[in-house]
């Protein structure tokens, strides 16, 4: 059975015209299609979709996300894609928030975040979505923390995330890291309001380090 190859490409989320283009002349090259031919015999989509994967670096709209395959410089052509067969976010909201941030962070010269509130299994699917580079301490909001800790914490960190409304999050605990000049209040609870918070910091530090 013969399908449009179109379809096939829309499939594999690429879908714009110069895309689809892009990826015809690799399958073409190939000798699995030729040009002017608008069918494919169905046998031959798993060939396809193997050969433009191994050939052609999936990202999405997201700037980050781009910038991070071709940072691997693996050899294949960049290719833009749908967000949901994007390698890097894989059309996660959180792990492209996540993406910008580490972008954003490396751009200003940091790595290290501090994450105050929430608990261990939100903490555990923020270290998940993670992208590499970033190191986290992420303290619990309900359990008790010494000042030479939180001193620590501070020293350490580029920046620290009050995840406010990241319950849990005892006043006690918050309290230690709030009036410090790295901390920023993030109101919202989820990991793409946080990574967006800190993205908005480490821009900030970056334009003040420029106009010095």
């Amino acid at each position: 059975m013969d399908r449009p190859i179109s379809t096939t490409l829309q499939k594999l989320g690429i879908s714009g015209a110069a895309q689809q283009v892009q990826a015809r002349a690799v399958l073409e090259a190939a000798g699995i299609t030729r040009t002017g031919r608008r069918n494919m015999a169905e046998e031959k989509e798993t060939r396809a979709r193997s050969l433009l994967t191994e050939t052609l670096a999936f990202h999405c709209a997201n700037a980050a996300c781009r910038i991070r395959l071709d940072s691997r410089r693996d050899g294949r052509a960049l290719i833009l894609v749908e967000r949901f067969a994007c390698e890097v976010c894989e059309g996660s909201v959180n792990r492209a928030s996540l993406e910008r941030m580490a972008q954003a962070m490396a751009d200003a010269g940091m790595s290290k975040i501090v994450v105050v509130g929430g608990h261990l299994p939100r903490h555990t699917t923020l270290r998940d979505v993670s992208p590499p580079g970033i190191s986290w301490r992420l303290i619990d909001g309900t359990r008790r923390v010494i000042s030479k800790d939180s001193a620590s914490d501070l020293a350490w960190a580029d920046v620290v995330a009050v995840w406010a409304a990241a319950t849990p999050l005892a006043h006690t605990v918050s309290a230690q890291y709030t009036s410090h000049e790295k901390t920023i209040i993030v109101p919202q609870s989820g990991i793409a309001a946080l990574a967006d918070e800190v993205t908005r910091y480490a821009s900030l530090h970056r334009r003040r380090d420029s106009d010095d």
